[in-house]
């Protein structure tokens, strides 16, 4: 009697387990006819280019194309582009910056045959550290890149600012060294022409001293000719001086011999008249030679003051 109720006990509590594990197994076995669909459909994330990690907004590629953020604001425009993509459904960007965090997700703005474009805003130039789209299915083929960015119009960028900085500094220094070039031309060329001129003036004066020291020795030489002639001049005056004193004092010589010969013989005349004779002719001869000695002297002594005033 005891024994029925107990198994009547026990299938009451094995018939909840029973539908509990036979519930479990349904929806295991519903889970994994399910599964590949699942997995087909889950989210694929397509990744930023490596190459453009850090892309610093004053530095990347610029364009004007700013889609439809526009070119009247202020601030940045980041374009991105997701390519190479076989499905159809529209992928959700998100972009990080060093100064304006996560901004996303971000749907794309235009879509063609395999190709996403997105358009991400920034108030200011910032630093791309990532940015990532979200698809459906695998897409092994697909590729995430920044195109380009877009610096609006009502806010100058720090990029054409130091670019405008940048070339008008270049523009000076060129400016600058062209200036210095053409003072250091000037330069050079007045030197070179202020050394020719004082190489001709050289020349010149050499030339004015050369023609000098000519003209000195001409004149020289002249004057030495005049002299060597004046000096023979002399000299040969003095030797027909000499020619004609000697000329002289022979013929008295001569006529005082005759006077001797034809005279009175010298045992018949007395010893004081023979004594006032001879000296009363030899007296005039003496003078004479005096006469010329002295005349002689005197041209000599002209002719030296003449010489030394012409050297």
């Amino acid at each position: 009697m005891n024994t029925r109720p107990t198994t009547a006990g026990q299938r009451d509590l094995t018939r909840p387990i029973v539908i509990i594990l036979a519930v479990a197994a349904l929806v295991l076995s519903l889970f994994a006819i399910a599964r590949p669909a699942l997995v087909s459909a889950a989210d694929a994330t397509v990744w930023l280019h490596e190459a453009h990690k850090g892309a610093d907004s004053t530095t990347f590629q610029s364009d004007e194309d700013c889609g439809s953020f526009g070119n009247t604001g202020s601030g940045v425009v980041w374009h991105f582009i997701l390519n190479q993509y076989a499905g159809d459904d529209e992928g959700a960007l998100t972009a990080q910056f060093e100064t304006s965090a996560d901004i996303g997700p971000v749907a794309p703005e235009k879509v063609t045959a395999g190709v996403q474009h997105f358009f991400v805003w920034t108030a200011t130039d910032d630093i791309l550290t990532d940015a990532w789209v979200a698809i459906a299915g695998d897409q092994p083929d697909a590729k995430l890149v920044l195109s380009h960015v877009c610096h609006q119009e009502g806010g100058e960028s720090q990029s054409q600012s130091a670019s405008a900085s940048a070339s008008e500094s270049q523009e000076q220094s060129v400016s600058q060294e062209q200036s210095q070039s053409q003072e250091q031309s000037v330069s050079q060329e007045q030197s070179v022409s202020q050394e020719q001129s004082v190489s001709q003036e050289q020349s010149v004066s050499q030339e004015q001293s050369v023609s000098q020291e000519q003209s000195v020795s001409q004149e020289q030489s002249v004057s030495q000719e005049q002299s060597v002639s004046q000096e023979q001049s002399v000299s040969q005056e003095q030797s027909v001086s000499q020619e004609q004193s000697v000329s002289s004092e022979q013929s008295q010589s001569e006529e005082q011999s005759v006077q001797g010969v034809t005279g009175t013989p010298a045992a018949s005349m007395g010893n004081g008249s023979v004594s006032s004779e001879g000296s009363s002719s030899a007296i005039p001869a003496i003078a004479f030679a005096i006469l010329m000695l002295v005349s002689l002297g005197g041209l000599a002594a002209v002719n030296l003051a003449t010489v030394r005033r012409r050297s």
